[in-house]
């Protein structure tokens, strides 16, 4: 990877050496292999984790067989959760989150990370026929309209199946509640 003069080390091009892949995963036996074959074809990525989100089905043994790390939660604590402890296990300098039901091409996967450095988030959109259900299609369309209101610019798909982010103060998700061991005043 490339670091211009005088940019202190900051990477201004990801690419997939760089990258650490997080896919949450819950009950996706059938998928989550050829998922992680796919990914590993794609690129040469610092590492893919898998979440493997309280499953009751093969899908941990599944993403090791192909050759993925596992991080493991007791119970299905959601896919929110799921994301949380794979960006807490993340080693990369970039992190890529993919939905774990296979569905999308990971071949797009590269041309995703490639525009990290040139932004700070990259978010891939899904076309409008690719939506789930029409209600589906209705709900992200309000939310892509309200998050262009707040920030002034188009948003085309605010949730999405494929974000990346470069890592710094994402390592770490914020606590919006005060944990148990904090003292209170």
């Amino acid at each position: 990877m490339a670091v211009p003069p005088g940019t202190s080390g900051v990477s201004l091009v990801a690419d997939p050496s760089s990258t650490s892949i997080v896919v949450p995963a819950f009950n996706e036996e059938a998928a989550i292999g050829p998922l992680v074959e796919r990914l590993r074809a794609a690129g040469a990525w610092h590492e893919i984790l898998v979440v493997d989100d309280g499953s009751t089905d093969q899908t941990a043994a599944r993403a090791e067989g192909a050759g993925a790390t596992v991080v493991r939660h007791p119970y299905n604590k959601g896919n929110g959760a799921a994301v949380k402890s794979g960006i807490r296990k993340a080693t990369g300098e970039f992190i890529l989150i993919i939905d774990g039901d296979g569905q999308h091409r990971t071949g797009d996967a590269g041309r995703i990370v490639s525009r990290l450095g040139e932004y700070d988030l990259v978010i891939g959109a899904r076309s409008a026929s690719t939506q789930a259900s029409r209600a589906r299609l209705l709900g992200n369309g309000a939310l892509n309209w309200l998050a262009g209101y707040m920030t002034g610019r188009r948003v085309h798909a605010c949730a999405s199946f494929c974000t990346c982010c470069r890592t710094g103060s994402r390592r770490r998700p914020r606590r919006r509640w005060p944990s148990s061991r904090q003292a209170t005043t």
